[in-house]
């Protein structure tokens, strides 16, 4: 299947960058059926195909030591195990029905991207997420679009996601945008210079959608064309503060030397 082909050559590629493993196992078909009956809903075949090779991305908490970092596979998300999609599923479900029994006098406004492919909303049921920032953002399968939008897309929503993105129409779109990143050498991690553990993934330049004439751009946060995502990107690394051989550095994936102080 060509999702299993995309991921592979993301693994490939980032690999030499990690010290760790970057993936579990494989899910077992009646561990996909469980969180299938659990969530409601059928993954689609695609994602379900990365699952039977690797189930989410490896992060033993007693394996990684403070100088030990996580790729985040997903375009700077983690790609989530089973069992983390069910969690992070059932939170915000419980939010939709806080919601519902305790409406927000002041709702914020939410836009998707391509207009009325995506509910603006701040969380639908129809959206499992399937990767995580850390910081209450996901990345998603939207099983319920909008009018223009399509079944099982992959969209952005979160705590700090006001303007939703379709991202791409399908999980293997998905994959191969990702990989398309890392090959072009537009995707970027930087040390996070507030927790030095941490890595803080940057796309550098902006992602095309159709937004009514403008450019917007998902990563990095807040950036609505090209001329704001890299002013973002310059500020981070400016943020970055001096440190010694191996403690800050950037890694930018296709580069000879992976770590560069």
């Amino acid at each position: 299947m060509q999702s299993c082909d995309y991921f592979k050559q993301i693994l490939e590629l980032l690999s030499p960058y990690f010290q760790t493993p970057l993936v579990n196992g494989p899910a077992t078909e009646s561990e996909i059926q469980a969180l299938e009956s659990h969530i409601g809903h059928s993954l689609p075949d695609d994602l379900r195909a990365i699952y039977l090779m690797h189930n989410g991305e490896f992060r033993d908490l007693d394996y990684h030591a403070d100088d030990v970092l996580i790729p985040m596979l997903m375009c700077g998300y983690v790609f989530t195990s089973l069992d983390e999609m069910a969690s992070e599923y059932d939170m915000w479900a419980g939010i939709i029905r806080d919601e519902e029994r305790f409406p927000d006098p002041f709702p914020a406004e939410y836009h998707g991207y391509p207009v009325d492919t995506i509910k603006a909303a701040y969380v639908d049921k129809g959206w499992i997420p399937f990767a995580k920032d850390g910081g209450g953002n996901c990345l998603a399968i939207d099983f319920s679009p909008d009018k223009r939008g399509t079944q099982g897309q992959v969209i952005n929503f979160g705590r700090d996601d006001h303007d939703l993105f379709q991202i791409a129409k399908d999980f293997t779109g998905f994959l191969k945008f990702t990989l398309e990143m890392y090959q072009q050498k537009r995707f970027h991690y930087i040390l996070d210079p507030e927790e030095k553990d941490n890595l803080i993934g940057f796309l550098n330049g902006s992602m095309k959608v159709d937004t009514g004439g403008a450019t917007a751009s998902k990563w990095p946060y807040g950036a609505k064309n090209r001329e704001e995502a890299q002013k973002i990107w310059a500020e981070n690394l400016e943020r970055l503060p001096d440190t010694e051989e191996g403690e800050g550095f950037t890694i930018t994936v296709g580069d000879e030397e992976p770590y560069r102080s």
